[in-house]
Formats: structure tokens, sequence, C-alpha cells
């Protein structure tokens, strides 16, 4: 499952950013964050950073990964 959810992932993240992320970094950097969301007993998240590092296209990444697999 977790390799449907890293091709899913990377899918989407070429569709987002036309760049090709590996599936090493969505294991290590993406995935964590989508996990500790939907495990997490926590309401609200903080996602904050300067403009344009990502943070929209973080969170569409999220948004459609716990639609998809998690159902939520």
């Amino acid at each position: 499952m977790c390799i449907n959810k890293t091709l899913s992932i990377q899918k989407k993240l070429l569709d987002l950013t036309n760049k090709r992320f590996s599936q090493n970094y969505i294991k290590n950097n993406i995935l964590p964050i989508v996990e500790y969301i939907v495990f997490s007993n926590k309401k609200k998240f903080l996602i904050g950073g300067s403009q344009g590092i990502g943070k929209t296209t973080l969170i569409k990444i999220i948004k459609n990964t716990i639609q998809n697999f998690y159902k939520k």
C-alpha cells in the first residue's frame, strides 16, 4: 500500500510542479507528514514559511492523499 501512496504522490507532484521527485524523497519527507496528520488527534495544523516555498502544493498533496487512501 505504501508503494501506491508514493506513486500517487509522485504523479500529483509531477502534475503540480512539473518536477520529478524520487520515491525515496517522498517516503522520507512527505509520507511522515501525512501520517502524522492522519493519526493525530489535533483538528488544526499550521504550515508556515516564506512566500514561494510550496505550502499550497504540500497542502494539495496532503488533501489528495488523505482523501484517496484514508477516506477522511
